[in-house]
């Protein structure tokens, strides 16, 4: 059975960095080559912008390693055109834009504005603990 394709929002990458759980068990997934993942280079840049925040006070350095390591365990895709949809947070538009451009079967994410437009163009919409209990019955 081929490997499911799989967009991870910010905040799921974001969440395996730094704190764990399942967002990390899903991202160890995409490492070990049993999950494919597809990113855009707007969701990389998201990623490092947040985690250059005071918040997180992770220094340029730092964030180019994390996207050069992402890089090489995820597809990442240019999506050439832009969905004219109107949601909530038109910041989610990157992670719908690249899941409907790269063909994903699922996104991954804990953003409720997300995860209510569930299915989206026959792609699945679901939170990390969800999309895990998904592939064990599987």
């Amino acid at each position: 059975m081929a490997n499911h394709r799989v967009v991870l929002d910010t905040n799921v990458l974001l969440s395996a960095i730094l704190f764990g759980g399942k967002p990390e068990q899903i991202l160890n997934d995409v490492i070990a080559g049993r999950i494919d993942c597809v990113l855009s280079l707007e969701i990389l840049d998201e990623l490092s912008a947040v985690l250059q925040r005071p918040k997180f006070s992770f220094s340029a350095n730092q964030c180019l390693h994390i996207v050069e390591e992402l890089h090489q365990v995820c597809e990442i895709i240019k999506p050439s055109s832009e969905l004219s949809i109107r949601i909530s947070d038109q910041d989610d538009l990157i992670i719908l834009e690249c899941a409907v451009y790269s063909g994903a079967d699922y996104i991954i994410t804990g953003d409720s504005g997300l995860t209510e437009l569930h299915p989206f163009n026959n792609i699945q919409i679901l939170t990390p603990s969800d999309y895990l209990d998904r592939i064990k019955e599987q």
